[in-house]
């Protein structure tokens, strides 16, 4: 259903003439949050809820998604505000926890 509603997105007309004004999106914030995640994990190991390896599975499972998300709409102008947002770590962070 994902990929089904990334496809739609995708070839949305207002889609494609973003993709085209926005960039490649290479620099957008969502690739150094994946890359944060995958080598530092999560910044605070305070979820008592939840054993270590149910955290690292998590963010595994959360850094796959956001992958996709950024080969998906990374420079696509109507998906900035969210991929790039300053306080995407934090968003992602506090989700998983």
């Amino acid at each position: 259903a994902t990929d089904d509603i990334g496809a739609a997105i995708a070839n949305h007309p207002n889609e494609k003439d973003n993709k085209q004004n926005g960039g490649d999106g290479s620099r957008w914030r969502i690739w150094s949050v994946i890359d944060e995640l995958e080598i530092n994990g999560l910044s605070s190991n305070s979820n008592a809820n939840s054993s270590r390896d149910d955290e690292i599975r998590m963010t595994n499972q959360v850094v796959q998604i956001l992958q996709h998300w950024g080969k998906s709409w990374a420079g696509q102008t109507g998906w900035h505000t969210l991929l790039n947002k300053k306080s995407f770590l934090h968003e992602v962070e506090e989700s998983i926890v």
